[in-house]
């Protein structure tokens, strides 16, 4: 199903969003706005780091009479927030409907990012509106299997490795067999990330640009 941006898309009575003009290999159609309420509308947005607009982890707010929890999941960016409204959570970019997430050092850091999903799997929410794709009405099975993948990656690298020391650019090479080149920068990122992360558990070390197990 494809979507035109600008054009009102109804989920629920109280539950309408918005495509913004912005496809591309990392956002797939582009980024959905989303609007919560009937009369009065919560509007939830990606926008500017504007302290007068953050909300802290756990802090709950009542607006247009809907009780909206910030639930801080760090990992695609230090600063990321999902926010919670009775069963649906609004998972940004940390749980998409159509792509695993890019994790991009120095900001983003993948094991912060697996123990927020770690975090979400305990959570009671039972449909995720993604900013990208369509809603995850089994969310914490997806949350399962994003957590596995992380963790079959993680092997992988370790593998190949154990093979072989390798720049990031060998390792994507050898572990992405066929990669789309739009998407090799992209995949690059994800792969140091879960490098740094193996490097800080004392698993793999690095001189200069190559990686080697320990």
């Amino acid at each position: 199903m494809t979507h035109e941006p600008g054009r009102a898309n109804p989920l629920a009575d109280d539950l309408v969003r918005l495509l913004a003009p912005n496809p591309s290999p990392f956002t797939g159609e582009g980024t959905w706005v989303h609007l919560i309420g009937r009369e009065r509308l919560v509007v939830l947005d990606p926008g500017p780091t504007d302290p007068a607009h953050i909300l802290a982890d756990g802090e709950r707010v009542t607006l247009a009479g809907q009780l909206i929890e910030a639930v801080h999941t760090p990992g695609h960016t230090s600063n990321h927030l999902c926010f919670a409204a009775g069963a649906r959570l609004f998972s940004g970019d940390h749980v998409m409907g159509w792509s695993t997430t890019v994790v991009i050092p120095p900001d983003g850091h993948m094991g912060a990012y697996m123990a927020s999903l770690d975090k979400l799997r305990s959570r009671p929410e039972t449909i995720y509106h993604p900013a990208h794709g369509e809603p995850v009405e089994d969310p914490q099975r997806l949350v399962r299997g994003l957590l596995t993948h992380r963790v079959q990656r993680e092997r992988q690298l370790l593998r190949l490795l154990g093979e072989r020391p390798g720049t990031v650019e060998d390792l994507v090479a050898r572990a992405y067999p066929g990669l789309d080149p739009r998407l090799v920068p992209a995949a690059g990122a994800t792969a140091t990330a879960h490098l740094i992360t193996l490097e800080e558990r004392g698993a793999v070390t690095r001189v200069g640009e190559t990686w080697a197990k320990v």
